[in-house]
């Protein structure tokens, strides 16, 4: 059976739909939300600011995002719970990973970390320059390499810093402020890669220039 869900003031009451009971160390399995045709998003992420720096790939965090909202096939009080995520292959269901869901009112942004991706990877680097170049007010060149070796194409979103620290010149395609940072998205086809170069400095330097 499925409790339904009522409002009592601010909080939600889950009321089951007929008279239970339940006898001494024994228990009563009710559900409370059952959704099949859920929709969200794959989204891998990345940092790269001056302050990281690796020349050895790194793997991207996975996000799966969605809305809580009747158009994404939901629209109800989520309570906090376990989330495990499968994705459909030749060879089966495979397991994509398991986290613990905090609890989500309607109408809110939904994001469900999922560790790291085991086919997708990034590397972080301070371009070098030279002479008066390195002064401390100079632009700092930055490159973010990063390669997708799934067999379907990703969403990449690399994080590189907040606007209230970091002054952003030459904005390159994807760059926008989100979430208050500035990132770089790109979609990276199966089995490529990608490299996209900008450069930055601190809002501090920018003032004294």
């Amino acid at each position: 059976m499925t409790a339904a869900e009522e409002n009592l003031g601010d909080l939600k009451l889950y009321r089951v739909p007929e008279r239970v009971t339940v006898a001494s160390k024994s228990m009563k399995q009710v559900a409370f939300l059952d959704k099949d045709a859920v929709e969200g998003e794959l989204e891998y992420r990345v940092s790269c600011s001056p302050g990281d720096h690796y020349d050895d790939p790194r793997p991207l965090s996975r996000i799966l995002k969605t809305k809580n909202d009747k158009k994404h096939g939901l629209g109800v009080a989520l309570p906090m719970g376990g989330v495990t995520l499968f994705e459909p292959s030749s060879a089966g269901d495979l397991l994509v990973g398991e986290e613990t869901l905090r609890d989500y009112a309607e109408g809110q942004d939904v994001e469900i970390a999922l560790g790291e991706s085991p086919n997708a990877f990034a590397v972080c680097a301070r371009q070098t320059r030279s002479g008066a170049e390195q002064a401390s007010r100079a632009w700092t060149p930055i490159r973010a390499m990063l390669s997708n070796a799934n067999r379907h194409a990703i969403k990449a979103r690399v994080e590189v810093g907040a606007p209230t620290d970091w002054v952003i010149r030459a904005k390159v395609k994807g760059m926008q402020v989100k979430d208050g940072q500035w990132v770089i998205e790109r979609t990276i086809p199966a089995g490529q890669s990608v490299t996209i170069d900008w450069e930055m400095r601190s809002t501090e330097a920018e003032s004294e220039s």
